[in-house]
């Protein structure tokens, strides 16, 4: 069963510049790749995959080197969240029920307010290690399980507060247990 535990955390200056500029380079890549699908489709008439999208990070980090203080698994979910968007607009096109189709829109500033570290471990403490950011100050108010699995780990930006969200893996209380 997966939960999720969200906490309040209090980045220094230089903390919040680099965050705010991870989520700017984030909104970026997520509009340049929503452009080059609906582009290949429209001259090529050829869908583009997310692992063609992905492969092409080396090269886009060598093209524009800012992006290599991005770590690179919350580039990768940037590219997922593209996929999905578009995933979800096939399914609804072909459900013939919605009116609406909702083709995956480009996102402005402060429409992109969350990043998402992939196979984040670490559980936190007084501070919580961010890759390519540093240790942030966290208000640990709620302890997470020990025998839970975290799974990833998400910062958001809500007008003025910053929150990080442990999704974790934890056992099923109410089920009852199989016999061995």
């Amino acid at each position: 069963m997966l939960k999720a535990f969200k906490y309040r955390i209090y980045p220094n200056k230089s903390q919040i510049s680099k965050l705010e500029n991870t989520l700017s380079m984030c909104r970026a890549l997520y509009n340049n790749a929503v452009e080059h699908r609906k582009v290949s489709y429209d001259q090529q008439s050829r869908h583009v995959s997310y692992n063609e999208q992905q492969n092409s990070l080396p090269e886009i980090k060598e093209l524009f080197p800012w992006y290599k203080s991005v770590y690179s698994l919350v580039l990768q979910d940037v590219l997922h969240r593209v996929d999905k968007a578009f995933t979800n607009f096939f399914r609804r096109c072909k459900d013939i029920s919605v009116i609406e189709k909702g083709f995956p829109r480009f996102k402005k500033r402060g429409q992109y307010n969350s990043i998402t570290y992939s196979q984040y471990s670490k559980y936190p403490t007084n501070f919580v290690k961010v890759p390519k950011i540093g240790e942030i100050k966290i208000i640990y108010h709620r302890n997470i399980p020990p025998d839970a699995i975290i799974k990833t780990m998400t910062i958001s930006k809500e007008p003025d507060k910053w929150f990080t969200c442990f999704s974790v893996e934890v056992e099923d209380i109410n089920l009852p247990k199989e016999p061995k």
